[in-house]
């Protein structure tokens, strides 16, 4: 939808008003990727507005953040897990992530911490 009073924003229907999106971030296959918290979905938004949902795991994984990586997304769930990384403090609920200047993922836990993510298993 075009913004007539600011003409140089250009608004996206992507969901319901009471579903979000929470986050937002630039992925590396020329699209946009979005968090629904409440639904447990990411999206995937094409420049040219068509959207695909897609489940990140039960609804009440609530996915926050989203943030680009090297050569993947990455995002916080607030049961803990994604591609899966199982956090060492149960009840943890990451709420932030970045990928800091080392090429890890960190993330902002709600427990008063911040946890360093890497591939290493």
């Amino acid at each position: 939808m075009q913004n007539t009073a600011h003409p140089g924003i250009r608004e996206f229907a992507v969901a319901e008003a009471n579903e979000g999106p929470y986050s937002i971030a630039a992925g590396p296959d020329d699209a946009l990727w979005l968090t629904f918290a409440h639904s447990g979905e990411v999206a995937r938004l094409a420049l040219d507005g068509q959207l695909s949902r897609y489940s990140a795991g039960p609804e009440s994984c609530r996915p926050t953040v989203i943030t680009r990586g090297p050569d993947e997304l990455w995002f916080a769930r607030t049961d803990g897990h994604i591609a899966e990384y199982d956090l060492p403090t149960p009840g943890s609920e990451p709420h932030g992530i970045a990928i800091g200047p080392d090429g890890a993922a960190w993330a902002a836990l709600e427990i008063g911490s911040a946890a360093r993510i890497t591939h290493d298993r």
